[in-house]
């Protein structure tokens, strides 16, 4: 597989974890805080965040476990690839509960943001799972 393939992989999985995670956030009323993360109360800056932060995350996931040695043998299967993922969506999601307080005071305001938001939890562990299960099942589908 080439880098390019390594790349596309992690993009369309990072797209598709990320808009089922907006639909669950968006079904659940609660899009509209991804959107006052970068100032704005606009749906359509919420699905902008949402899907850049996805692709990233997904290329992070990917490009991580296959740099860690036993990650990448669990990774490669999409059970256990959905597992890792699942471990993956709880890493982001702490990781938020600590630095997107910072992240808000950094920007200058102090939007009604719960520092703690258990959909975000749901919408992470999904997005997780489907990330972590499809990277190896696209890679296969490109090799």
């Amino acid at each position: 597989m080439t880098g390019y393939d390594d790349l596309l992989t992690a993009v369309i999985a990072g797209l598709l974890g990320s808009l089922v995670c907006g639909s669950i956030l968006h079904a659940l009323g609660e899009l509209v805080v991804l959107g006052q993360l970068v100032g704005s109360r606009g749906t359509l800056e919420a699905w902008l965040f949402l899907l850049v932060g996805g692709v990233l995350g997904a290329v992070g996931y990917s490009r991580g476990v296959r740099q860690v040695a036993p990650l990448g043998f669990f990774a490669s299967d999409p059970r256990t690839g959905a597992a890792l993922g699942l471990a993956f969506g709880i890493l982001g999601w702490l990781l938020a509960i600590v630095v997107i307080p910072r992240w808000v005071l950094l920007l200058g305001f102090t939007p009604p943001i719960v520092p703690v938001h258990w959909p975000s939890l749901v919408g992470l562990l999904v997005y997780g799972a489907i990330v972590g299960g499809l990277v190896p099942i696209l890679r296969t589908r490109f090799d």
